[in-house]
């Protein structure tokens, strides 16, 4: 069985993964592009949310209470959530 394909597709999809999370983060700690990747604090007239390392997010994901996602992005999501942890 050959595995080189399916060694190379991987390699690949690493790459662009990166490569594609690596804009993400210069594109959103960006000033002006406020308004696409925090629309909802924009409108809130809250400070969108200052992150000093690329994974600092898993920090604030583990601690994040339910009434932090009810407040900041409604009940559907806290709910979501919800239904995500329970099936783990």
């Amino acid at each position: 069985m050959d595995n080189s394909g399916f060694i190379t597709s991987l390699a690949t999809s690493f790459l662009i993964f990166i490569a594609l999370l690596a804009l993400h983060t210069l594109l959103s700690r960006r000033p002006g592009n406020a308004q696409v990747y925090y629309p909802r604090k924009k409108a809130k007239k809250m400070a969108p949310p200052y992150n000093p390392g690329i994974f600092s997010w898993l920090r604030e994901a583990w601690s994040v209470t339910e009434e932090d996602i009810i407040k900041q992005a409604g009940l559907d999501a806290a709910i979501y959530m919800k239904f995500l942890a329970s099936g783990t």
